[in-house]
């Protein structure tokens, strides 16, 4: 399958900007998505490419084939689109076999494919079901089989799953992204849920207002956001603000003061005294105690608070735990309950706080 390059491609609509200098390289079979929150530029990129909408300037390249100004049903894509848009008057088969007609793929030859398609989506045997027939899981996957069966160089999926509940929600992240694997076909996809970002993706591209700002493997993505929006936006994060105090001889670790002089060790990677800093800080990296810990298991960092509030989450209970001025998020199991102003003590490893400049 062939990579996909997006080449300063920008796009308004009078006078908002919705996609601006985007640059992008989406490798040959892997699987990117475009995340981002609503109005961020995401699906017009998309349209942009499915050739739905025209870029106002920029190049689209598919492999080395420039399709910029390539008619939709010309670009060799297939679409998924998040309402799913199956005819209601036709059967799963005639919806499959639609796309073939519009390309004259013979009678036997469509046939065969859309054995296969289905087949793939564990939909055989529902050929003659009509789309109210179906559950909103089975119309997702009579979707996906139509956008398979014309065998696209491109996949796009337009949030596919925004429709399901959340438990079929989350079988089906996994079985697109097996489905995906074994074709090995280039597909970009659109979400704004971080889950499914980090379930389905080789690598995500985040959008804000328009612009591309990081890009990166789900790994990287959630543990070096490249700025302050990234890490907000991805998982769940405390924020503190400060100046680098010092750093060590070494310059492996560097101390942080905020402005109520709480003083936080982070891992200092070019940090320099005097930078003003935000830290970052996820809520499963910090223990919690409800006695002063032994300094030689604390860790550097060591801090009493007060628990503000906790939300059970089933699995877990996320804390909110006034420390200082600051406000910090930490877990525990669902078997310690703490109770709104009880003090506590958190602690947390230097190498786990992220900097990002102010």
């Amino acid at each position: 399958m062939p990579s996909l390059s997006l080449r300063n491609l920008n796009k308004r609509f009078g006078k908002a900007v919705a996609v601006e200098n985007l640059d992008l390289e989406i490798h040959d079979g892997e699987i990117m998505t475009m995340l981002g929150p609503s109005g961020c530029g995401k699906t017009t990129t998309l349209r942009c490419i499915a050739g739905l909408l025209r870029p106002d300037s920029g190049e689209i390249y598919l492999g080395d084939k420039r399709i910029t100004d390539t008619s939709p049903e010309k670009r060799g894509v297939g679409l998924v689109f998040q309402n799913y848009a199956l005819w209601p008057h036709m059967t799963v088969h005639q919806n499959l076999a639609f796309g073939l007609q519009l390309r004259k793929v013979p009678k036997e030859k469509a046939a065969r494919r859309i054995d296969e398609a289905l087949a793939m989506v564990r939909l055989s045997g529902f050929e003659e079901r009509y789309p109210r027939q179906l559950s909103g899981g089975q119309q997702q996957r009579v979707a996906l089989a139509r956008a398979l069966v014309i065998e696209p160089s491109l996949l796009l999926l337009d949030e596919p799953l925004s429709n399901l509940d959340a438990q079929l929600r989350e079988e089906m992240r996994f079985e697109i992204r097996e489905l995906q694997k074994k074709l090995g076909i280039t597909s970009v996809y659109v979400t704004h849920d971080q889950a499914e970002a980090l379930v389905l993706s080789d690598r995500i591209a985040i959008l804000h207002e328009g612009r591309l700002v990081q890009v990166g493997t789900p790994e990287e993505i959630y543990n070096q956001p490249g700025n302050r929006f990234v890490a907000g936006f991805i998982g769940l994060t405390s924020f503190v603000e400060g100046r680098v105090a010092s750093v060590d001889d070494a310059g492996a670790y560097a101390t942080v003061r905020t402005e109520d002089n709480l003083e936080i060790q982070a891992a200092a990677s070019g940090l320099q005294p005097g930078q003003k800093v935000t830290l970052a800080i996820r809520p499963e990296h910090i223990e919690i105690g409800e006695q002063e810990p032994v300094p030689s298991v604390a860790g550097t960092n060591l801090f009493q608070g007060q628990v503000l509030r906790g939300a059970y989450l089933g699995d877990i209970i996320d804390y909110r735990i006034g420390v200082g001025n600051w406000v910090l998020r930490a877990n525990t199991p669902t078997d310690r309950m703490l109770q709104p102003g009880q003090q506590v003590w958190l602690s947390f490893a230097p190498d786990r706080v992220t900097w990002i400049p102010a």
